[in-house]
């Protein structure tokens, strides 16, 4: 069965992704992605370990996420769809995005609350407004509303980046789509606060990585909200492993939990359509 990955950070050709003792080369991705029939993926700048804020402010961002397109732009070989990590702090973020779609082919925007050290639900003094506040996120959100491109959204991890925190920025844009990158078993609430957040906002799709059990799987299909699930790893931060990231969803088909059919919409059909893919 074909595969689109919604969620893979991109290691490019010259770079060596080291964690928790494993080594990881473009080669190795390769390798993993034609191994397991993953024939797109969307991608995003690949950080060489994981990176606490202060860290994560002294990379040059807009810089990284240009490198990743150049090295795409060698790749011919799968469908890429680039999304631009960015960062509230940095200056010009806003216009950075639109630059980074306008001129680069950037597709999306990605939020990293944990790289950032920013809980999505923070508010920031505006004093031309009422109620003079607004989300920290916001304004980067509302851009890529008006380029027309999703956000995805990191969750889980740290108590400021749970579906309770997301969910009030994204009641902001009900007009927008948004991707919920992982479905942590930890999460609180999970796998219930999954479910009612895809049955709350139909402009929500959720995204697997570390997902942990075929039940949850059966749970969303059940509600009637599996057009909304799109299959990723999180790759190489996902244990390296793309076989082991898609494993939850060929046993929920081998346990009869969910059909082949929905296993089809989960690994390619609700991606191939969400981004206008050709299908294959």
């Amino acid at each position: 069965m074909q595969k689109f990955n919604a969620h893979m950070h991109y290691i490019k050709p010259e770079e060596v992704f080291e964690y928790k003792n494993r080594r990881l080369t473009h080669e190795d991705m390769v390798r993993q992605l034609d191994g397991n029939n993953v024939v797109g993926a969307l991608v995003m700048y690949c950080p060489p370990k994981i990176l606490a804020p202060k860290e994560f402010e002294k990379i040059d961002i807009f810089s990284e996420n240009i490198g990743l397109v150049e090295a795409l732009d060698a790749d011919k070989g799968r469908t890429y769809i680039p999304f631009a990590i960015m960062n509230p702090k940095m200056e010009d973020a806003e216009e950075k995005l639109e630059t980074l779609v306008d001129d680069h082919g950037f597709k999306g925007l990605k939020l990293i609350g944990v790289f950032d050290g920013i809980a999505y639900d923070k508010l920031r003094w505006v004093r031309e407004r009422w109620p003079h506040r607004k989300f920290v996120y916001e304004d980067l959100i509302r851009k890529a509303g008006e380029l027309e491109i999703p956000t995805m959204i990191h969750s889980g991890w740290e108590e400021y980046a749970g579906i309770e925190h997301i969910e009030p920025l994204i009641s902001e844009f009900p007009e927008q789509t948004f991707i919920i990158g992982h479905m942590r078993p930890n999460d609180r609430g999970a796998p219930r606060a999954h479910v009612e957040l895809l049955k709350n906002h139909d402009n929500v799709y959720l995204e697997t990585s570390y997902i942990d059990h075929t039940d949850r799987v059966r749970q969303i299909c059940e509600a009637g909200l599996v057009g909304r699930v799109l299959w990723g790893d999180d790759f190489p931060w996902g244990g390296g492993n793309i076989l082991h990231n898609s494993r939850v969803i060929g046993d929920a088909v081998l346990e009869g939990q969910i059909g082949e059919n929905e296993a089809e919409l989960v690994f390619y059909k609700n991606a191939a359509e969400l981004f206008s893919i050709r299908q294959m």
